[in-house]
């Protein structure tokens, strides 16, 4: 966060502060080590915290990686869309194939859900979550296949995968003696949810690195392919995003607890709000071409 804070509103590549977002490494690594130190000094009270601020936190990189995932499938959807209007039979059966696997494996993990955490009529809570966000994803999907729409079940199939896997991690965070949490939740598919959640943020971090380096995200208008060293980029968003990754992982490692009772809800409730958001934002990206009709998108 100190260096998202340095370099906010920094957008000129040759100012002093990128020189030293770019480089004095051995000045930084000196930095890092200090900081490593002194954070053996803090005390429980203040982790106790700090906590909060990285569940908030991690609750927003799972937005924004969203955001990261959802640019990425729409890219692949489009250059698959563009195989099949050139003829390529191969790309329509991988079109196909990969819409297809992605609405069996999120409706697996829905069949899951509703085994595991919705056990009896009793369990009114994680019955209406589920069902909620099923109805949610059957909606978008329904959407998608408009014409003006810029979607299809592939991108559908892909954020109906992800929502139900947020969801799942948000049910998983449940407090045990609640009296619908599986048996089994420390086990094996509590590890499970935390290595697909490692595998969504290294996958994003890697796009968003990607891009950053390329800088298709973080540039400018005209400033791509551009040599102008005052060309504009976003470098304080890269770092943000990193930011909010390092509480995720922190999160995860910690299983979004503070060792307080109330934890369990307190990390459950910020999974499902973002698991709900990741559905809205893509539904409105859906609905936005019928909405702003005065604006052109591809």
């Amino acid at each position: 966060m100190l260096v998202v804070t340095f370099m906010v509103k920094e957008s000129d590549r040759t100012s002093a502060r990128v020189r030293f977002n770019e480089g004095f490494w051995l000045v930084k690594g000196v930095i890092w080590l200090g900081l490593l130190v002194a954070a053996f000094a803090v005390t429980l009270n203040d982790y106790s915290g700090l906590v909060n601020v990285d569940r908030f936190f991690a609750a927003v990189f799972l937005l924004i990686q969203l955001i990261v995932l959802l640019g990425w499938v729409y890219d692949l959807n489009d250059k698959l869309m563009s195989g099949m209007d050139e003829g390529g039979n191969r790309s329509f059966a991988l079109l196909l194939t990969s819409s297809a696997a992605t609405y069996a494996f999120a409706f697996t993990l829905v069949g899951f859900l509703y085994k595991l955490w919705a056990p009896s009529s009793e369990c009114h809570r994680n019955i209406a979550l589920i069902t909620c966000m099923l109805i949610v994803c059957v909606i978008f999907s329904v959407i998608s296949l408009h014409a003006r729409v810029n979607g299809g079940l592939f991108t559908s199939g892909a954020m109906t995968f992800y929502c139900m896997y947020v969801l799942a991690s948000a049910l998983a965070s449940e407090p045990n003696n609640y009296a619908c949490t599986p048996a089994s939740k420390d086990g094996d598919l509590s590890s499970i949810l935390s290595v697909i959640g490692f595998v969504f943020a290294l996958f994003a971090l890697g796009v968003t690195a990607h891009s950053a380096s390329s800088k298709s995200a973080f540039a400018g208008e005209g400033a791509e392919g551009s040599e102008d060293p005052t060309s504009t980029f976003n470098v304080t968003f890269f770092h943000f995003v990193f930011f909010t990754a390092s509480s995720y992982c922190a999160m995860t490692f910690t299983e979004w607890t503070n060792g307080r009772s109330a934890a369990g809800w307190e990390s459950a409730w910020a999974k499902v709000a973002a698991a709900y958001a990741s559905a809205a934002l893509y539904t409105w990206a859906l609905l936005a071409p019928f909405v702003l009709r005065n604006r052109e998108f591809r």
